[in-house]
């Protein structure tokens, strides 16, 4: 659990240090840090997620069959509105009346746990006690969050409670998950994070109003789909 614990506490570091940022920012300035963000990040999710589709040997098939599905069953479920819900509580009880927690709650927890890193990382942290994937993230999830925190607020840091949860039971179910995770399972969990990566950045742009949450079980459909293929079919 080294390298979680390690990950969330450089989301809530960074985020600290962006939410002392925010303060110093005007409001055009923090406008534009968000607008800049918002392009990175949707350039990141639309790159990884086409790289993996043309070059990593992703299936578009199984692809459009887990946003189908995932979006579904996250509707289904109202995850978005219960992350909502949730992240409405806590500012009741923490941010003294201050909006957007929810918001930066939302895109900070889609943001850090979709992706590769986030499952290999846990997996290796979990099996072979190496944390080096997870902490090249921790890097990179506290750089982000620094300007996310300026950008969105106290949500950010909120985050950092999905990533210790998400990554975390990864981490301790993965001496009985791993020996099942292909590389073509790893491609197609690569290629929906990296589209909701890229909803990420147009939501922040408001190009479009996403119910990203709704989605995130979109992330495990290829790991139940290649489950009944490796039964059934090999």
């Amino acid at each position: 659990m080294l390298g979680t614990a390690v990950n969330a506490a450089a989301i809530v570091a960074g985020g600290l240090v962006g939410l002392l940022i925010k303060g110093r920012l005007k409001e055009n300035l923090r406008a534009t840090i968000m607008q800049g963000i918002a392009l990175a990040v949707a350039l990141i999710g639309f790159s990884g997620a086409a790289d993996t589709l043309i070059n990593g040997g992703a299936s578009t098939l199984v692809f459009i069959m887990s946003l189908a599905v995932g979006g579904l069953a996250g509707a289904a479920l109202d995850i978005d509105h219960k992350f909502t819900v949730f992240a409405a509580f806590i500012e009741r009880k923490i941010s003294r009346g201050k909006e957007g927690l929810s918001k930066g709650f939302v895109t900070g927890s889609i943001l850090y746990c979709v992706g590769t890193m986030a499952v290999v990382g846990s997996i290796e942290s979990g099996v072979l006690a190496k944390h080096d994937i997870l902490f090249a993230k921790s890097a990179l999830d506290g750089i982000s969050a620094i300007v996310l925190g300026a950008a969105l607020g106290p949500g950010i840091i909120l985050s950092a409670a999905s990533v210790f949860l998400y990554q975390g039971a990864i981490t301790l179910a993965a001496g009985l998950v791993s020996p099942y995770i292909t590389q073509d399972m790893l491609a197609q969990i690569s290629v929906t994070g990296g589209v909701l990566v890229l909803a990420i950045g147009l939501n922040l742009l408001n190009v479009t109003k996403i119910k990203l949450a709704n989605f995130l079980p979109a992330i495990f459909v290829p790991v139940v789909y290649y489950a009944i293929y490796g039964l059934f079919v090999v």
